[in-house]
């Protein structure tokens, strides 16, 4: 697999697995939204989108590469060694390559780093987090034992 088809699979996985845990989030999370949002042709668009992304970020990759020959000259022999590199920064300007280089690290690594960041914390919090019953049951139960305190307070007290 060369350099090209390598970087476009790693993307399209770390792009496939923030959409699946923004799916999970939206299911835990917010469950009766979830139903109105994760429509069959709402997934389709969505994942279609996902597939072409990484193609179309990546567009410059289809540009020529060159390839430099590097000999090293021994008493043993010689070593070839040929280095493949992009020349994106001869085709375009030297500050579009490196706001490319930036583009790449934001929607690549930063954006999907933050949603699985977010969407596995929510879910974690969702699930270990204490729910609606169990603060109403925690109150009421703390009104009785304050209630029995009460009238065991009254109860204990010597008459006068």
């Amino acid at each position: 697999m060369d350099f090209d088809t390598s970087i476009k699979c790693i993307s399209l996985s770390i792009l496939l697995s923030s959409l699946y845990f923004f799916f999970r989030y939206l299911v835990i999370v917010h469950p009766l939204r979830s139903r109105n949002f994760n429509t069959k042709s709402r997934a389709v668009r969505i994942i279609s989108v996902v597939w072409l992304m990484p193609f179309l970020i990546l567009a410059p990759y289809f540009l020529p590469h060159q390839v430099y020959n590097y000999y090293a000259y021994s008493d043993y022999g010689v070593i070839r060694r040929a280095l493949c590199t992009e020349i994106l920064h001869k085709v375009v300007s030297e500050n579009f390559a490196k706001a490319y280089a930036m583009l790449l690290l934001l929607v690549l690594y930063f954006i999907p780093v933050m949603v699985l960041c977010f969407t596995c914390g929510s879910i974690a919090l969702r699930l270990l987090g204490v729910t609606d019953e169990q603060t109403i049951i925690k109150s009421s139960l703390r009104k009785e034992e304050a209630g029995r305190r009460k009238v065991g307070i009254v109860c204990f007290n010597p008459p006068m």
